[in-house]
């Protein structure tokens, strides 16, 4: 009986010992002692953390042998293991390493400590698990001063805009992209690139910093350098990750019996105590039984379209060389449906190579190949079927519910019962049909080439000449075939005549 009795106090005292507790604490600069906001507070060897609020106080739950790491952009990082404290306080010392980082600036780099000019730089010194459809979502957050917007959440077209600084301009705002020091004009190109293969990510934000550019550069400046071979023994990697997209918030909208009762009170409301309803006690009892399910259904529409959708994402390179030449080839490959349904899909082919021979002991040769193949598939009309008056997002949205998905000869749902009554209702454009109907495929094929030579003539001097090359080919093909809407009767509301084909 003793021997149970220890083993239970011994259980109690090991579950106070692990048990968690509440830390909070504030966070200031150990120079000026003002608070830090947005500091992170992570536990060592866990997922756990938390960031600073605007007057640098936090809360965390932690156990006793805890280690907390206090980190933040511009400060040396702190470890303060929790033991018995409940409060703390944590000031954070400047960190000098940042001045001597390197910042890719015009065509050369400097370190920090010498620029006069705005610019900042994003590091990524390994493979990117984050899962990023294009490049420059690898921006968001990171940059001061730097507005991005994703316009459309459809595959292929979920490019983000850039604008630095404001819109300065009437005409294109685009900032300028360098890419390995071949200029593109549009965002494409950056968008298109693998994450993976990106080094660093340096925005030209001022006049000063973007000057060698001329007027391309007026808009700001993006300079992207993509990772090169290292000598010594050969470096595989491989990649992947595989995932499911949801849509976040979906609104709430009438079922059909409360949409019908409705609709009939501002029918009432609007032209009075003896106005025709839509919909009668009886067609409403017929939604509620579900007796007559081809005139008068209760269909959720936001069920019907929105999806769970896969999205995956394979990389591999190799890299390696010796003391005179170093290589890098890699190959990527993404893939992407949409949450609404219908045959939109997206394909992403990339492939680049990087190779640097050093020929003489005073002569370089580099040669960059950087090359993506996009392809997206949908129904007739492509992106545009998701957008605009007639498009699926509009659609289903204001799709009446008591229109079935589909009647019960297979047809799709078109009209309700009331649609020929003298307070009628109307046609919808069928979402789903809008996804099924037709085809439409969209190939962009873009090669970008660049060989460089630098000859060093003296300790102190170099010159570095190289021509680049950006071939861009493009196809798009849309068919649209004839095709009739018909009601519950198997009558014809409307009618597409003709097939049409534009390439």
């Amino acid at each position: 009986m003793k021997f149970y009795t220890l083993l239970v106090l011994l259980l109690i005292l090991n579950t106070a010992l692990m048990a968690q507790n509440v830390i909070s604490g504030k966070v200031v600069s150990d120079d000026d002692k003002l608070p830090l906001p947005g500091v992170s507070v992570k536990i060592s060897k866990s997922n756990a953390g938390t960031l600073t609020d605007v007057n640098g106080n936090f809360k965390i739950s932690a156990k006793p042998d805890d280690v907390l790491i206090f980190s933040f952009i511009g400060f040396d990082s702190r470890s303060v293991t929790v033991g018995n404290q409940t409060n703390l306080s944590i000031s954070l010392r400047s960190s000098n390493t940042v001045l001597d980082e390197i910042a890719v600036v015009g065509y050369g780099t400097q370190k920090k400590v010498n620029l006069t000019g705005s610019v900042q730089t994003l590091r990524l010194d390994s493979a990117v698990n984050t899962p990023v459809t294009n490049s420059a979502q690898l921006m968001y957050g990171k940059f001061s001063g730097v507005q991005l917007t994703q316009g459309s959440g459809l595959p292929g077209s979920d490019a983000s805009s850039v604008i630095i600084r404001g819109i300065g301009t009437f005409g294109n705002s685009n900032p300028l992209v360098v890419i390995d020091d071949i200029q593109y004009s549009g965002l494409g190109a950056f968008n298109n690139l693998a994450p993976s293969d990106i080094e660093t990510i340096s925005v030209l934000k001022d006049a000063s910093a973007s000057a060698i550019y001329g007027a391309r550069g007026a808009n700001g400046v993006i300079v992207v350098t993509t990772k090169k071979g290292k000598s010594g023994t050969l470096d595989v990697s491989y990649n992947v990750y595989q995932g499911f997209q949801n849509v976040t918030v979906v609104p709430e909208y009438l079922d059909a019996v409360d949409y019908t009762i409705l609709r009939n009170e501002r029918d009432i409301n609007l032209n009075g105590a003896n106005a025709p309803i839509r919909y009668s006690p009886a067609n409403i009892q017929a939604i509620i039984d579900g007796t007559n399910p081809d005139q008068y259904s209760n269909t959720k529409w936001s069920d019907v379209i929105l999806r769970t959708a896969p999205i995956q994402n394979h990389y591999l390179s190799f890299a390696g060389g010796n003391d005179k030449t170093t290589f890098r080839v890699s190959l990527g490959y993404l893939n992407q449906e949409a949450v609404v349904r219908g045959k939109f899909e997206n394909e992403r082919f990339n492939l680049s190579l990087n190779i640097n021979s050093k020929l003489k002991s005073w002569l370089t040769v580099s040669n960059v190949t950087n090359a993506y193949w996009t392809k997206f598939k949908g129904p007739s009309g492509g992106a545009g079927a998701i957008t605009g008056e007639t498009g699926i997002i509009n659609q289903f949205q204001r799709s009446a519910p008591t229109i079935p998905v589909y009647y019960s000869s297979g047809e799709y749902g078109t009209v309700d019962g009331s649609y020929q009554n003298v307070n009628f209702s109307y046609p919808i454009n069928h979402p789903l049909r809008s996804g099924e109907l037709g085809d439409h495929s969209n190939d962009d094929i873009n090669i970008a080439e660049r060989i460089g030579v630098k000859a060093n003539i003296t300790k102190n001097l170099s010159f570095e000449t190289s021509g680049a090359i950006n071939l861009n080919y493009g196809m798009v093909s849309n068919f649209t075939p004839r095709f009739n809407t018909l009601d519950f009767n198997g009558d014809i509301v409307s009618a597409a005549a003709n097939n049409t084909l534009s390439k």
